[in-house]
């Protein structure tokens, strides 16, 4: 097995170098005698591709920028198979593959029947041209028998070129003619196609130039068909069970590009050399040794590849919780923000700016897998797409169980710094509120990070037998109390507050489950200056007005400085001061026509989320 391993890892570290890098004189020949097409632009290997020479130059580059990748194929992996829902094409830039079809009823029944060989695809092949045009379903399984690279290409560029070009319809609607003619073919007389698929000399499948012959009508039916696929996405009638007049509907495209990201769990051979080689620079992992590398990428490790423009995660996204390690490609970070600070959550005008970028070997999600924290940025791929791997809480398992210094250890290096994925940049210092930074130890914050890691994975503490059992159900009000904060405004103060942005989803329920839902009238006072306060306020609806009284001589004069509205808070000193200790109130607060509804909370409705993820106890300490 170490010896296919490292066979597997040397063919693999050979095609990356030359696909990646710029080939030498001797690696240039040496394709060009193969026939490949690797050293080409994803535009000029679209000119090779007979589907696709109806297109001009402008056209193939065009489609090219917006909805095309190259994805590897490893030998013997079954790239695509018979019967699955497909939306885009494939054209072979190197190595060599086979298309197999089921025949129901022969001996060593495979799924209804046994796979018969019926083309071979090499350098310049095309298939999947129906799922492309047509969104069809795939008509044969597709099997790699070495290494090979393609070229995938999405609907959503073929759309751009199309409404600049409408005659092209009629062209592509040829193509698929063609496509569904030789797909006839081998379903119909799969006994003679594989037969002659035993002759090396045999044509690939996708260059077959059958004469696809059509009456006017059905011609006009499939120009129409193209269109209505391309430009709406509207498939043919699919049924239920997947029986010759159609499958499962396929999902829907990811993020414009007519592209979806793909995922698979990660194979011994990849896992060998290449992921462990990038881990082992990741800070977490450095103390791991190879063993234990090996048992935590066995347990919960997958290979995402993702397309140009896609979307790896979502700011306040608490529904993933793992870690991603960039392997090939660039993804750009960015954060949403408030541009004033102060400013409503649900109302006020939102910021959003790249932080940085993530190259091969950067790693993103940290917080979200250690200790639960929803992410803090959006990630996306930029043109190049990306390769991650990413690791999932079943990954992580074993060491946390077994490595005793695991848990210190990533503490300490989540303490000393701000993950990519999740990093938060500070508010800037408005004009008029006083700067105050809090003394933080970093003893103290690695303390707390590393209970909220046990706490999160049911990990006993330092000189305990068991774990602790710790939930936020235990924290939830009985009877029929309920949160008056709706899932729209939970969502932007959880995605926009910089306070709330790094609670869960569950966590800020239980908050405001302990909060008090109140009604102000027209004119009441929510609060008054200089008034002891031991509780913050979110406003849920309607507008109060902000006074300040300041001495002029001998008067008292109250001068209104602005207005608080719905997403919202303000008092968030007095609840939130350690030790429950509360503050004098900074402003009068006065509620306007019609009245305001508010939630007021005291420091014991931040009990359960701090309870059980003590590290955001940091955050309430960097938000003041």
């Amino acid at each position: 097995a170490a010896a296919a391993g490292a066979s597997l890892d040397a063919a693999n570290d050979e095609m990356i170098d030359e696909a990646n890098g710029p080939p030498d004189s001797e690696t240039a020949q040496r394709r060009k005698r193969r026939g490949e097409l690797v050293d080409l632009d994803n535009s000029q290997a679209l000119g090779m591709a007979k589907p696709f020479q109806p297109l001009i130059a402008s056209e193939r580059a065009a489609i090219a920028a917006r909805s095309t990748r190259r994805v590897l194929a490893r030998a013997g992996e079954v790239f695509v198979q018979q019967g699955h829902p497909g939306n885009s094409a494939f054209l072979v830039l190197g190595g060599s593959l086979e298309a197999l079809v089921k025949k129901p009823g022969a001996q060593d029944d495979v799924e209804g029947g046994t796979l018969v060989r019926v083309g071979k695809l090499k350098p310049g092949a095309c298939f999947g041209e129906t799922c492309l045009l047509l969104g069809a379903r795939r008509a044969a399984t597709v099997r790699a028998t070495r290494d090979s690279w393609l070229l995938e290409v999405g609907r959503r560029g073929l759309e751009f070129v199309v409404r600049d070009r409408p005659a092209l319809a009629d062209d592509l609607a040829r193509v698929a003619a063609k496509s569904l003619s030789r797909e006839r073919t081998i379903g119909d007389e799969g006994g003679s196609a594989a037969a002659a698929a035993d002759d090396d000399d045999d044509d690939d499948l996708g260059l077959i130039d059958d004469d696809a012959r059509m009456s006017s009508e059905e011609h006009r039916e499939l120009v129409e068909r193209v269109r209505n696929w391309v430009f709406h996405g509207e498939k043919p009638r699919y049924s239920e069970e997947g029986d010759a007049d159609g499958a499962k509907a396929p999902a829907a495209d990811d993020d414009g590009t007519g592209l979806r990201p793909t995922r698979s769990r990660l194979a011994f051979g990849e896992a060998t050399k290449k992921v462990m080689g990038v881990l082992q620079g990741v800070d977490c992992f450095a103390a791991l040794d190879r063993t234990q590398m090996l048992v935590m990428l066995r347990e919960g490790a997958d290979l995402e590849t993702h397309p140009p423009g896609s979307r790896v995660c979502e700011q306040g996204d608490d529904r993933r919780d793992t870690m991603l390690v960039v392997m090939e490609g660039e993804l750009e970070v960015e954060e949403e923000t408030l541009t004033d600070p102060r400013s409503s959550a649900a109302s006020g005008k939102v910021d959003k700016k790249v932080l940085r970028m993530l190259r091969r070997g950067d790693v993103f999600g940290e917080s979200c897998l250690f200790t639960g924290a929803p992410r803090g940025c959006t990630v996306r791929a930029t043109y190049r797409g990306a390769t991650l791997v990413e690791l999932s809480p079943a990954a992580i398992a074993p060491i946390l169980r077994n490595v005793d210094s695991f848990v210190p250890t990533v503490a300490q290096v989540l303490a000393s710094r701000v993950d990519a994925g999740d990093q938060e940049s500070r508010a800037p210092r408005v004009e008029g509120y006083p700067e105050r930074i809090p003394d933080q130890s970093p003893i103290d914050r690695a303390a707390r990070l590393d209970a909220s890691i046990r706490l999160r994975h049911g990990l006993a503490f330092p000189g305990e037998d068991a774990p602790r059992s710790l939930g936020l159900s235990e924290f939830r009000p009985s009877g029929t109390e309920r949160s008056v904060i709706d899932e729209s405004l939970s969502g932007k103060l959880r995605n926009r507050h910089p306070f709330f942005r790094r609670f869960t989803s569950e966590e800020l329920a239980a908050v405001a489950a302990r909060g008090v839902a109140r009604e102000i009238g027209t004119g009441k006072h929510l609060c008054r200056q200089g008034d002891a306060g031991e509780t913050m306020f979110i406003v849920v609806s309607g507008v109060a007005m902000v006074f300040v009284e300041e001495r002029v001589g001998e008067r008292a004069v109250k001068r209104k400085v602005g207005e608080v509205v719905a997403g919202q808070c303000f008092g968030e000193e007095c609840a939130l001061r350690a030790g429950g200790a509360g503050a004098d109130r900074a402003s009068t607060i006065i509620a306007s026509p019609p009245g305001v509804r508010v939630v007021e909370l005291g420091a014991g409705a931040f009990e359960a989320a701090f309870a059980r993820r003590p590290a955001l106890v940091d955050l309430a300490g960097e938000y003041l």
